[in-house]
């Protein structure tokens, strides 16, 4: 067997990682709902809904065209305006 069979070992790249997307559904129509992992949020970040919130404790969804953040003290702001 030739060197070249062996080939090299291959290395992980770092890179971004992306947030998962599911199909949810939302007055009739499914749209593409991104879901976070509240201990990944970054606090003073604005994301926008639609959006699922997991943590130990509770899940959190947000509809679309709602926006929501985490303040300093990392209590989760959701605007529904």
């Amino acid at each position: 067997m030739g060197t070249a069979a062996l080939g090299r070992p291959s290395r992980a790249k770092l890179g971004r990682l992306s947030t998962p997307e599911v199909p949810v559904l939302f007055d009739s129509k499914k749209l593409a709902t991104k879901i976070y992992s509240r201990d990944s949020l970054i606090p003073g970040k604005k994301y926008s809904g639609p959006a699922i919130l997991t943590e130990y404790s509770a899940t959190t969804i947000v509809p679309p065209g709602k926006r929501f953040t985490l303040d300093p003290a990392l209590n989760l702001i959701v605007t529904i305006r």
